[in-house]
């Protein structure tokens, strides 16, 4: 009985052929994973900056709302003291005018208590 022998292996590749194919795959995937962390920097860097923005224009939106409220609040009182003093006006011009009709109705009863007679006025 004879051994068969198996047939001979097929010629390899020289081993610096594969060497640099399996170099350039990696150089690839190095690159690819490069480019991906850049990306995710990337986008980090602009969410980051979107918050700051976001938190500036909120800041900048309520200060502006607390000038507004102050400067409504300020009209208000300057409308109310306006008006304060446009009663006080009033109010004194009314008590003078009553003071005079009182001062003149005091007179109008003595002269009646004395004289009898009522005296005609064109007030």
């Amino acid at each position: 009985m004879r051994i068969r022998r198996p047939p001979p292996p097929a010629p390899l590749e020289p081993a610096a052929e594969t060497m640099a194919a399996i170099r350039r795959a990696e150089e690839a995937a190095a690159a690819r994973l490069a480019a991906e962390e850049a990306d995710q920097t990337a986008r980090v860097a602009a969410e980051q900056r979107a918050a700051a923005l976001l938190a500036d224009a909120s800041a900048w939106a309520e200060r502006l709302a607390v000038q507004r409220r102050q400067a409504i609040r300020a009209a208000v009182d300057r409308a109310v003291a306006d008006a304060d003093s446009a009663a006080a006006a009033e109010i004194s011009r009314l008590e003078r005018a009553a003071a005079d009709r009182h001062e003149l109705a005091v007179r109008q009863t003595v002269a009646f208590v004395l004289t009898g007679e009522t005296p005609c006025s064109s007030r």
